[in-house]
């Protein structure tokens, strides 16, 4: 017997410690956010919404379904018995129930049936103190109690299996304590006032009441406590001291908006890394100007941009829980359908928006008179000899790469103003009115005129606006660990590739070798490292021969590979930040091009290939001030027929070998790139950041502000590079925990 004793205490001692490790998230939106489903242990979700349970399966998160027993609210009303009502509950516009009616019962049980069946095993039982709004009478109160101590026991029975969470239910816990495997209380510091509309401080002297309770809870029945608390989705800071609050106290924190709708504070806190681009076009659209060029910079500033085109089916639902920020891009007097109402809705539920070139609606309409958006009315023919233009408002986001050009405004003239508005450039125009081209805003910001300057011969364009300074802003981009797929182990990341055509001809050297000789002798043999070789489906039989036999007699420099031709432009003679591509293609996510162009880029129209040393520039321009591209060198065979071919190219290898790359091959870079997109940035409460999925990206570029990483409170870091230029990289090893924590860190919006 008392081995058996031991045995049982043993194992419910195991159970007890395997609940109290649990982390637990709320989460009533309709689509449940990847992020959560990778870092927390269990989800509470509505089951109302058309949840994918097979996908959840899959992830670490088990789902908790909500089932309200005290109140059914008024959209499933109309499946009960008016006999079976006891009161209303004003605050929610819900009906309290009669526990003890069997009919009642019943209906509860066939609930919890369906959930069952729909696949949950966890359950969220809410409305456990609303018997109490039910009657004054003592004795009823005590009779509707035992009935929903009754009733949650009847549950438990009918499926042993099943895990339950109360909310509250203090009165409850002498019978059913041992059914329970943790409780939720609302509003121990911040609470949601549904009479008032708004969110309020918890008064002391309930606040002492509930910490009394939970304390309780948590030192006589022995069950992990979970506490929400209710904060806009905008009060961020507040929101972490609430939990550390919370958390200081011995419970698991989840702070989040009164409609559980977005990524609250909890054990950790998720920073949203998608941003919602949307275009007037869809699939090449984001391809092409102001959105091609806004792409690597929300990839600098470890942001992952996804593209949607206005005139297709825009995201339903709630969004704050999804991207860090929306980034319209549109040309100027561009409406659309619907967008005004959608874009509205999103700027009310908290995320932030960056409006560029056109606003997608009516500069009169509703959302534009909100927003503090002013349409200015056109000068009238005749009316005045017009003047010339002037600027009247300029800072240090302007001028970044460009002076801004002295001409009226590029679409609509608007102006903005009220609360929160801070004007990066503002212009008067000839008639004298005062327009708006640039500015931050409490919604986020606009940039309607002015952000490219045309610079060179072929209609080359560079940016006015500072679109780092401008997007960290504007979206309120709080600065964090950034993925970077541009250097590990304080090594720039180096890509090599050769197109085969050519290989077969004869140089025009002294004892006309084959190409595919001097490719061997004279650049393999010297810098042995990764070559991709690509083989084109047109390659003559003589080429296809020639690569065959390279690859026999070089296996470790050289390897096949389908390569994406880079189409970042040449950033030479005018130099500009337009010109570097997305890591991968908007219509095609699988797309990963080389980050940087081939050599007919540099080349041209040239049948020499000296000016391909061109290339070094880029790869400066792309390290300096920001590292924002690994070195890609991709060029054709026949680009060593000559001698000048040859010896630009070994200057360039040269300059690599003297930056001391890190040549990795093209797969491997994909892999990085997908790793880019998969990884999710978590931050505890201490300060420190986890880094969970996408194993093949172990780099991470943080502010050179922040210090070194603090490595006994750190794990899996296997290197920490110098500052360089503002910014530190830190890389973690290959497998394990990936968790860094500085102690100098000031955790802002700022540069990264």
């Amino acid at each position: 017997m008392r081995r058996a004793f031991w045995a049982l205490s043993l194992y419910a001692l195991t159970m007890a410690s395997q609940v109290s490790a649990q982390t637990t998230a709320f989460y009533y939106g309709r689509v449940i956010p990847r992020e959560l489903t990778v870092a927390y242990d269990q989800i509470v979700v509505e089951p109302g919404h058309p949840h994918d349970l097979a996908a959840l399966a899959k992830t670490r998160a088990v789902p908790v379904a909500y089932l309200s027993l005290g109140e059914v609210s008024p959209d499933k009303l109309n499946g009960t018995d008016p006999a079976w009502h006891l009161n209303k509950n004003q605050a929610w516009a819900s009906t309290v129930m009669d526990l003890s009616h069997p009919g009642y019962r019943n209906w509860v049980v066939e609930q919890y049936e369906k959930l069952w069946s729909a696949g949950y095993r966890r359950f969220f039982f809410d409305t456990l103190d609303s018997y109490q709004l039910g009657t004054s009478d003592p004795k009823q109160r005590e009779q509707l109690r035992r009935a929903l101590c009754g009733l949650i026991t009847s549950l438990a029975a009918r499926h042993p299996d099943a895990r339950f969470l109360l909310n509250r239910g203090f009165e409850l816990m002498p019978d059913v304590s041992k059914h329970v495997h943790g409780v939720v209380a609302e509003s121990l510091f911040d609470r949601w006032d549904g009479s008032k509309n708004a969110y309020v401080r918890v008064p002391e002297a309930d606040r002492t009441w509930l910490l009394g309770k939970l304390r309780e809870v948590r030192d006589r029945y022995k069950l992990p406590v979970i506490v929400i608390d209710y904060r806009p989705t905008a009060e961020r800071e507040q929101a972490r001291a609430t939990a550390q609050k919370i958390r200081d106290l011995g419970f698991q924190p989840w702070v989040c908006n009164y409609g559980l709708n977005d990524l609250g504070v909890g054990a950790v806190e998720i920073l949203p890394r998608r941003v919602l681009i949307v275009t007037d076009r869809p699939d090449a659209g984001a391809q092409v100007g102001p959105a091609r060029s806004l792409a690597p910079v929300l990839e600098y500033l470890g942001y992952v941009p996804e593209y949607r085109a206005v005139t297709e089916q825009l995201p339903e639902h709630e969004l704050s829980a999804h991207y860090a920020g929306i980034v319209s891009v549109l040309p100027a007097g561009f409406q659309a359908k619907g967008f005004e109402a959608w874009l509205g809705k999103q700027i009310e539920a908290g995320v932030r928006v960056a409006m560029f070139g056109g606003l997608g609606f009516a500069a009169d309409s509703k959302l534009a008179k909100e927003l503090g958006i002013q349409p200015l009315p056109a000068a009238k023919p005749g009316e005045g000899k017009p003047g010339p233009v002037t600027l009247t408002t300029r800072d240090a986001a302007v001028g970044f790469e460009a002076e801004p050009p002295l001409h009226g405004p590029e679409g609509i003239a608007v102006r903005l103003s009220g609360e929160g508005v801070k004007s990066h450039l503002s212009l008067r125009t000839g008639s004298g009115a005062e327009v708006t081209a640039i500015a931050t805003t409490r919604f986020g910001g606009v940039a309607l005129s002015h952000v490219f300057a045309m610079r060179g011969l072929a209609g080359e364009s560079a940016w006015v606006l500072d679109p780092f300074v401008f997007l960290q802003s504007a979206l309120r981009l709080p600065a964090m660990p950034a993925p970077d797929v541009t250097t590990e182990s304080g090594r720039r990341v180096a890509l090599l590739a050769v197109d085969a055509q050519g290989l077969s001809d004869y140089a025009r050297m002294r004892g006309r070798p084959r190409i595919a000789r001097v490719l061997e002798t004279e650049v393999l043999a010297r810098f042995p490292w990764p070559h991709a070789l690509r083989i084109a489906d047109d390659a003559s039989e003589a080429d296809r021969a020639s690569a065959q036999s390279l690859l026999h007699e070089r296996t470790r420099a050289l390897y096949t590979a389908e390569l994406v031709t880079g189409s970042s432009a040449s950033l030479w003679p005018q130099p500009s930040l337009t010109g570097i591509q997305p890591l991968w293609a908007a219509n095609d996510p699988a797309s990963i091009p080389l980050p940087v162009a081939d050599d007919l880029r540099f080349i041209g129209p040239l049948t020499e290939a000296y000016p391909l040393r061109r290339v070094i520039e880029t790869f400066e321009l792309t390290d300096q001030p920001r590292r924002l591209r690994p070195v890609a060198l991709h060029y054709h065979a026949f680009a060593l027929s000559s001698p000048g071919g040859l010896s630009a190219l070994l200057q360039v290898y040269a300059w690599l070998k003297a930056q001391n790359v890190l040549p990795v091959r093209v797969d491997e870079y994909r892999s990085r790139v997908d790793s880019f997109r998969e990884q999710v940035v978590l931050r505890a409460l201490d300060g420190s950041y986890e880094l969970i999925g996408g194993a093949a990206l172990r780099t991470v570029r943080v502010p050179a502000a922040w210090g070194a990483p603090d490595v006994a409170q750190s794990a899996g870091i296997a290197f920490t590079s110098e500052a360089v230029s503002g910014a530190r990289y830190v890389t973690f090893s290959a497998s394990g925990p990936r968790r860094v924590r500085f102690s100098a860190a000031v955790h802002g919006e700022e540069d990264v």
